[in-house]
């Protein structure tokens, strides 16, 4: 067990620096060069001392690179002086006994620099929320279809019904997205029999259609008999999953052709 005595050595140290010291606020890497420095002056009853790194490495047990950040942290906040006469001597360092030199700690110190993430869109920044519809404006008038974009406004301010529609009718949305593509290019292609007022019907309407297709694959029927059908259960309120949806994407305009 350990048993240092005052025989084994001892050096005079104020008490005032021991109290002003207990408040200062430092890395455990500069604590440890700061008491090398000390060891080496005033155990030694000197005021300066010639110190290299490979001695403060030795004394600390750490690398000469954090050796070096240590001691200008220290410098820098005017706990050590440090003095060096001629080309490539060795530096001298001394403890400042002034304590009303000595510098805190910036209190808000700089945020870590954060790793610059790869620049989406080439570069461009992305289009605001409110600038969707306009957006989407300049698109279409490139392709020359005012349809597509009365369509593709309905589809952006009537999400929600969407939703409600495919709930309703048993859709999946994966399959209500490839339908909408389906849409998009019968828009495009039939610009005269493109959906000019009731796009909320012409929308149930076509994945009504599109579902029983694939309910009767074997017993298909023509778009115009299905038409027909759908018109029949219309004007006489059934009370159909199918109906329902009509009128969640539609509303009471839908009823009136």
């Amino acid at each position: 067990m350990a048993n240092p005595q005052l025989e084994d050595g001892y050096f005079r140290f104020a008490t005032i620096f021991a109290d002003k010291l207990a408040a200062v606020k430092m890395r455990a890497v500069c604590w440890q060069c700061f008491w090398v420095v000390i060891r080496k002056t005033y155990a030694w009853h000197k005021k300066w001392d010639k110190i290299s790194y490979s001695q403060f490495a030795k004394s600390t047990d750490i690398n000469e690179k954090q050796v070096s950040s240590a001691l200008k942290e220290l410098k820098s906040r005017k706990i050590i002086l440090t003095s060096k006469q001629g080309v490539g001597r060795t530096v001298s360092y001394c403890f400042n006994k002034n304590y009303e030199e000595w510098i805190d700690p910036p209190l808000n110190r700089p945020p870590p620099k954060q790793a610059k993430n790869p620049p989406l869109n080439r570069g461009k920044p992305p289009p605001k929320q409110g600038d969707t519809i306009d957006t989407l404006q300049k698109i279409i008038q490139k392709i020359g279809d005012p349809h597509l974009l009365k369509f593709e406004k309905w589809v952006l301010e009537n999400n929600q019904k969407i939703q409600e529609m495919a709930k309703v009718g048993g859709y999946k949305i994966s399959w209500v997205q490839d339908e909408f593509k389906k849409m998009r290019v019968y828009i495009l292609g039939n610009p005269q029999k493109a959906p000019k007022k009731y796009i909320g019907k012409f929308i149930s309407g076509w994945l009504q259609r599109g579902r029983k297709w694939q309910l009767e694959p074997k017993n298909p029927i023509t778009a115009a008999q299905e038409q027909a059908h759908y018109d029949g259960q219309r004007r006489a309120g059934a009370n159909t999953d199918f109906c329902k949806a009509s009128n969640a994407l539609g509303g009471k305009d839908d009823t009136n052709d």
